[in-house]
């Protein structure tokens, strides 16, 4: 049986491309999520890298919350704002 390959047009090549290149974001992104919700409760985390996280996300318009929103909020927004791309 002979099978009929459709033809696609450079435009929608493009948009797969493009849609595969976010879809590739996102993962990574989650992967990140991950990561850090796996290392928060580790010694390594609370006493190294947060301390010099906050230190350099402390600013007079954030104050103290700014490593949080950083950290967790935006990134959650990023992961938010892909995913509907590519639905």
């Amino acid at each position: 049986m002979a099978q009929d390959k459709v033809k696609r047009s450079p435009s929608q090549i493009k948009y797969e491309l493009i849609q595969s290149t976010i879809k590739l974001w996102v993962v990574l992104l989650f992967l990140g999520l991950i990561f850090i919700f796996i290392l928060m409760p580790t010694y390594t985390f609370k006493h190294t890298w947060n301390p010099q996280f906050q230190a350099k996300t402390n600013s007079t318009y954030f104050g103290a919350q700014g490593h949080f929103l950083i950290q967790l909020c935006i990134s959650f927004h990023f992961f938010v704002c892909f995913n509907s791309f590519i639905c």
